[in-house]
């Protein structure tokens, strides 16, 4: 897939450049220098340019590297009313990064060495220090490329299963080398389109899709029941339990995406992204019971001890009963 991406995009620049170099496409904003982008009206650099200074052709300069952590511009109260975003700032990350990692370290992707990336959150968080006194963007887990990067690097079987995984931290490190060697190429990264990168972005989300069991489920909505995917949860669970959940996860989802979406409200997006949690610790209980959540959303591991405990069950019920017919239905919503 990595070919594919570097592929698309060089393929369509070029089209873009040579067969229509007339029409006026947007392009990424690069700057001209490697330098901080907050422009200033004036050498103390208290005002921004141009917004602040209409009408000043040139800016006097730019902000210093490192941000002046005691210069309040004569606003004492600002560190006070920014712990407030800066908390949901905190939980948006730590939801990004902790979702992200349990994606990528669910024991069905088979890791032998998960647990030494817990180092990954204090790196996170260490480097997201050195950002903040730079006045740097904030790093967070880029999910969608995590999942591809994962995949790419597993061996499967003929089911789609993952077998076992090349784990190595130098595909990760060249890569990132290299993001930093293209500041030696910013007047090419200006040659590329906005609407490019957009579409392979959209590319790489669409092609996780199958990967993710809540999009299955929703497909679901749309197919014959004999066309379900074999998992443990359609072999065990009546479909309408199923839609059930799917439903109220299509709740979840849209208030997020609509709290994310209104600007006036947006600031609220972290902490909605958190009553998540509670969400499935208290509400769905009330709705599902135990062994009904665990099939939807627990461990492999998990699940396949309650498999093997269900079918040993069935087949004491069928020698007691003196019989040897049995069907799917028969260990539907069965505790």
């Amino acid at each position: 897939m990595l070919v594919q991406v570097t592929a698309a995009v060089l393929v369509w620049t070029l089209v873009q450049q040579l067969g229509f170099p007339s029409i006026d496409v947007q392009s990424l904003n690069v700057p001209d220098k490697f330098e901080p982008t907050y422009a200033c009206c004036t050498s103390d650099c208290t005002s921004f340019w141009p917004d602040q200074c209409e009408g000043q052709p040139e800016p006097a300069g730019t902000r210093p590297w490192f941000a002046n952590l005691g210069d309040l511009n004569g606003k004492s109260w600002v560190p006070f009313m920014a712990a407030g975003p800066a908390l949901l700032s905190f939980v948006l990350f730590y939801l990004d990064n902790g979702i992200t990692w349990h994606l990528i370290y669910n024991p069905s992707n088979n890791l032998k060495h998960g647990d030494s990336y817990n180092w990954d959150l204090f790196l996170n968080g260490f480097a997201n220090m050195i950002n903040g006194l730079l006045g740097l963007p904030w790093l967070v887990a880029t999910t969608v490329p995590c999942i591809v990067h994962l995949n790419n690097l597993a061996e499967k079987d003929n089911k789609g299963n993952i077998i076992a995984v090349q784990e190595t931290r130098l595909t990760y490190f060249f890569s990132h080398v290299l993001v930093g060697l293209s500041l030696l190429f910013l007047n090419a990264l200006k040659l590329i389109p906005l609407a490019v990168l957009l579409g392979v972005f959209l590319f790489m989300g669409l092609s996780s899709l199958p990967g993710l069991q809540f999009w299955n489920r929703f497909l679901m909505f749309f197919q014959q029941p004999s066309r379900y995917p074999e998992t443990p949860y359609t072999k065990y669970m009546k479909n309408s339990r199923i839609h059930l959940y799917t439903i109220i996860e299509i709740v979840f989802f849209i208030g997020v995406f609509l709290v994310q979406n209104f600007k006036a409200i947006a600031i609220a997006f972290p902490f909605m992204t958190m009553l998540c949690i509670p969400g499935r610790l208290f509400l769905l209980p009330r709705f599902f019971k135990g062994w009904e959540l665990l099939l939807l959303d627990g461990e492999e591991e998990k699940i396949e001890e309650w498999v093997a405990a269900k079918k040993a069950s069935l087949r004491t019920v069928e020698i007691e009963d003196g019989s040897n017919e049995s069907t799917e239905d028969d260990g539907k919503d069965v505790e």
